[in-house]
């Protein structure tokens, strides 16, 4: 059976504890049936699992778009 897949846009943010201020520390296009599989590809990325292994407070964003 034949995958639909298709690219979605994810962007990676650091956001502070209150979300007051956000950083974007990747931006990537990945293939994938859906948005959450797209964003759960990236999740998984050795830089992703880099930056969050390395906040202390605050926390990482995951966000895709078709």
């Amino acid at each position: 059976m034949e995958r639909n897949v298709k690219w979605f846009t994810v962007r990676v943010f650091i956001a502070d504890v209150d979300d007051t201020d956000m950083l974007e520390v990747m931006h990537t296009k990945v293939m994938a049936e859906s948005a959450g599989e797209a964003t759960e590809l990236v999740v998984k990325h050795k830089f992703v699992l880099d930056v969050v292994s390395h906040i202390k407070e605050g926390r990482v964003i995951v966000s895709s778009i078709a």
